[in-house]
């Protein structure tokens, strides 16, 4: 299976779309990786007229929405300062994708730390004999990223490249495979080197670094250097951090009137994904959204399905209002990012598609240029001063 890209949890917490932050499970993981669980599932979708055609201006929903003053807000300066431990896992991140081209990656020696991707060989013994799955050469390892069982990435700080080490640990007993739950095993681990970001790097994966860009940041953009691109990925940290204050205010201050078939077809058509992975898993609705999502009931489900709803319907009337909208060129350069990152999947934007209609890709692209907007009106100021301020912060990261 091939390696997804590690989620950092930085998508804004509102969930608004499949294509740019997707679902969040409680138990989600990357795929193929040691102690880690897969619960990634697709089915077969219909290829419809439909979806190769958008209206650039977005969905035009029936519900009525009345905007408060969202641009005379304020913002506590605390809430908005960009995390230092966050930048440095956006390189994590971006140098264990596989699909990249690692000729223009630097190959540093040196002693591990936390947030270094590392290359590595290891092989897993329990009881002396090897196992499925529990080997491999040259494998890119973020330290930090938590992608093998607790204390693997741990075990290797502070280990010199060039060295090998034995680490001695315990699959957890949960695991999902029963052959190995609650195993004790014995990892040989060499470090091969460390990697480095660089200019040509950067020129040589413009697309696998696009796609990053809009997945985690909204924006689609084509860089040629590293400071070019941990410029966009700072400013994209920035808007998430004021974003995520402020929209939940404006939310809370509007007033939003759903169209009662609009949302019941959506909950209808959202719920219906869900009873399709658990039914692709072998579990009843009810198990599957105890085991695999945040939501303990079809009520809370259906509760979080309807304020989704109605959040798209705020982006739009803000988008509207402010004459957003999408060009043939955004949606080019995502839909192009899309196709390479399937390594195979999807030949072309036609394909990719029939998964994701265009007008889907189309709103996501317009919620993330209100995202920008919306923070550039909101001035941030001296935490004594602002409107919204850290006592307001509520836990919604993901």
């Amino acid at each position: 299976m091939k390696k997804k890209i590690v989620a950092l949890g930085l998508c804004v917490v509102l969930a608004l779309s499949a294509t740019a932050c997707g679902k969040d499970d409680k138990k989600k993981a990357s795929s193929g990786n040691v102690g880690k669980e897969n619960t990634s599932t697709s089915t077969e979708k219909e290829d419809k007229p439909e979806n190769h055609v958008a209206n650039m201006s977005g969905t035009e929903y029936k519900g009525k929405v009345v905007l408060p003053d969202y641009k005379s807000l304020t913002i506590a300066e605390s809430l908005v300062k960009v995390d230092e431990e966050i930048l440095k896992k956006v390189d994590l991140n971006v140098l264990m994708a596989e699909i990249a081209d690692f000729k223009n990656v630097k190959k540093n020696e040196g002693t591990i730390k936390e947030y270094d991707v590392v290359n590595i060989d290891y092989v897993g013994k329990i009881n002396g004999a090897t196992f499925e799955g529990g080997s491999a050469e040259g494998y890119n390892l973020g330290i930090g990223s938590g992608t093998f069982i607790d204390g693997f990435e741990e075990g290797l700080i502070g280990v010199e490249t060039g060295k090998t080490v034995d680490l001695s640990l315990k699959f957890p007993d949960d695991y999902q495979s029963s052959d190995l739950a609650g195993k004790e095993v014995v990892f040989t681990v060499t470090v091969n080197y460390i990697l480095e970001m660089t200019d040509g790097f950067v020129k040589d994966n413009q697309d696998l670094l696009r796609y990053f860009l809009y997945r985690y940041f909204s924006k689609a953009e084509t860089v040629e250097t590293v400071a070019e691109f941990r410029k966009v990925v700072e400013d994209g940290l920035r808007v998430q951090n004021i974003i995520s204050y402020s929209f939940e205010k404006i939310a809370e201050e509007a007033e939003i009137t759903a169209d009662e078939t609009e949302l019941s077809n959506y909950i209808k058509e959202q719920s219906e994904s869900y009873r399709e992975a658990a039914e692709a898993y072998g579990y009843t609705f009810e198990e599957y959204l105890k085991n695999f999502t945040y939501f303990q009931t079809e009520k809370e489900l259906v509760e979080y399905i309807t304020q989704v709803h109605e959040n798209m319907v705020l982006m739009m009337a803000l988008a509207r209002e402010e004459g957003v909208v999408a060009t043939e060129d955004d949606y080019k350069a995502v839909a192009d990012s899309m196709v390479f990152i399937s390594a195979g999947e999807y030949e072309d934007i036609a394909s990719f598609e029939v998964d994701y209609p265009k007008q889907t890709t189309v709103d996501d692209i317009i919620y993330g240029n209100v995202y920008y907007k919306i923070a550039d009106y909101i001035k941030v100021v001296p935490d004594a001063e602002a409107i919204i301020k850290p006592e307001e912060k509520e836990t919604t990261a993901q």
